[in-house]
């Protein structure tokens, strides 16, 4: 795939996406917190599932897509009230 400095950014793939799910989990910092999996998932979308089409069955974009706008409705919407620390936290 050519990605320049791939160990540096595979270790960022990892923690953006450990440390993303973590965060969400817990609703801390949720909308910080898509950015970085809006960002990979772009590049897994563009890099690595573009050239086999849409389907999930030819390792297509189908799956990075449906994640991509669970990001971004989490993005607009945030955390939600009660069951996150975002809305502890702000209380």
């Amino acid at each position: 795939m050519n990605i320049p400095l791939a160990e540096f950014m595979a270790w960022c793939v990892v923690i953006a996406e450990a440390g993303g799910a973590v965060l969400l989990l817990v609703g801390l910092f949720v909308r910080w917190a898509t950015i970085p999996m809006l960002v990979t998932m772009g590049v897994v979308i563009f890099l690595v599932h573009w050239d086999n089409g849409w389907t999930r069955e030819a390792n297509g974009i189908e799956m990075a897509v449906t994640y991509s706008i669970m990001l971004l409705i989490l993005q607009f919407s945030g955390g939600g009230k009660y069951l996150s620390l975002d809305y502890w936290v702000s209380r």
